[in-house]
């Protein structure tokens, strides 16, 4: 029998392959290769899943980040680990795909909206942490965020790499600014 976290892992292939209208329990259900009766067993109806497939990926990429850094102290070091722990946590694909059913989704919209303010709080904290004033270190935060969410918008297929050295490449301007 499958548990709870190959349905999430199940959903989020599906959505980052085929988008969330295909995010439904029959293509659930071939993925894992078993019956709805299984789905049934653990959610209550597709609404319920949505809600807990939101919090699993929320818990499993955004907070377990934050998590894994939190434990390094603030430095610029910090800032290329966390572009680094990005890649690693966060599927991209099944991101973008999680933002336009946000568009339509209120449940989605609600923890997309939640994962937002809790990334952009923690890369404050990092810049503030490093010296910068509050209201720089929400703007640096903002553009960072940006050029993540915006670069895989624009280029959907930049890999890995690239992204790398172009954060490295933001993160190396700002370590030129003055702080404060």
């Amino acid at each position: 029998m499958k548990n709870k976290t190959d349905w999430f892992e199940a959903g989020l292939l599906i959505l980052a392959n085929s988008g969330p209208d295909n995010l439904t329990i029959d293509n659930l259900c071939n993925a894992l290769k078993i019956t709805k009766g299984s789905f049934y067993h653990h959610f209550k109806n597709i609404s319920v899943y949505v809600e807990e497939l939101m919090i699993y990926w929320r818990d499993n990429t955004t907070k377990a980040a934050i998590k894994n850094l939190n434990s390094i102290n603030a430095s610029q070091d910090t800032l290329r680990k966390l572009t680094l722990k990005v890649i690693d946590f966060v599927p991209v694909q099944a991101e973008s795909s999680i933002r336009i059913w946000a568009g339509y989704n209120t449940t989605v919209e609600k923890y997309l909206s939640e994962v937002d303010v809790l990334r952009t709080d923690f890369v404050t904290k990092l810049y503030r942490e490093i010296g910068f004033s509050k209201t720089k270190a929400q703007s640096l935060a903002k553009i960072k965020y940006s050029l993540y969410l915006g670069l895989h918008k624009l280029y959907p297929k930049v890999n890995d790499a690239e992204f790398v050295t172009l954060a490295n490449l933001f993160d190396d301007l700002v370590n030129k600014m003055e702080s404060k």
